[in-house]
């Protein structure tokens, strides 16, 4: 299955969504466009996404506790190292306009 790109909207500028996420929003609030950014993948950061609890955490040993002292904690592949509920962070990149019927058109700065 094939990632599906993410994208910030104008009344969501926290969290990333995909673009059918988006237009279902736009239905429920009965609007016909809004802006969008598409979400880029931030790794440079010594922060993550934990999907367990949905918040940002800071990488240790700085950050809460994470691995196997996190109660949440699961290894990706069963025995120890990177918890399966490690996400990543995103920036905002380029703006577009989106239209209820699904239509990005960029917007130039």
């Amino acid at each position: 299955m094939k990632k599906q790109k993410l994208y910030f909207s104008d009344f969501d500028e926290e969290r990333a969504y995909t673009l059918e996420y988006i237009i279902d929003e736009m239905k429920e609030r009965e609007i016909t466009e809004c802006k969008v950014s598409v979400a880029i993948r931030d790794t440079a950061q010594n922060y993550f996404f934990c999907i367990a609890v949905q918040e940002v955490s800071t990488r240790p040993p700085e950050g809460e506790p994470c691995g196997k002292v996190c109660r949440d904690y699961k290894p990706r592949n069963g025995k120890n190292g990177c918890c399966k509920f490690r996400g990543y962070c995103y920036t905002p990149g380029d703006k577009f306009k989106l239209s209820i019927d699904g239509k990005l058109t960029l917007i130039m700065s």
